[in-house]
């Protein structure tokens, strides 16, 4: 599965994994990313091998991954604001192509783990909680 920061670059059948779930977490997705931001950053990266990209929209944050051919597992510090985040995962799965999806609490001190399969990536949606 194909994504560059945050756009998603792959045929529809690509984002279905067999329990027809993840179709409908990359469909609301596509939906729902904003198409201006209010601020951009480069978390972390390596020219020609990975990047990772955060773009904030008012107080909600998409954390974008893409990685060359390489399979690697990124620890990412977020830096991102103080608190704790809800955090909306999709990343690959068992392979390119299968979309892997959870839901989790982070504070701002963690790092987020993104997986990614070769010449994959994936999204990350941080909102704020209430403390």
């Amino acid at each position: 599965m194909a994504r560059c920061g945050m756009w998603w670059l792959d045929a529809p059948a690509a984002y279905k994994n067999s329990d027809g779930k993840a179709w409908a977490d990359g469909a609301e997705f596509i939906q729902t990313v904003p198409t201006s931001w209010d601020e951009t950053r480069v978390l972390a990266g390596d020219i020609g091998r990975f990047i990772v990209s955060a773009r904030r929209k008012g107080d909600t944050w998409y954390i974008g991954a893409m990685t060359n051919e390489q399979a690697r597992t990124i620890k990412v510090k977020l830096d991102l604001g103080e608190g704790s985040f809800s955090a909306h995962l999709m990343q690959d799965g068992a392979d390119v192509s299968r979309l892997a999806v959870a839901d989790r609490k982070l504070l701002s001190s963690q790092a987020l783990t993104l997986k990614l399969a070769p010449s994959g990536g994936a999204v990350a949606v941080l909102r704020p909680t209430s403390p």
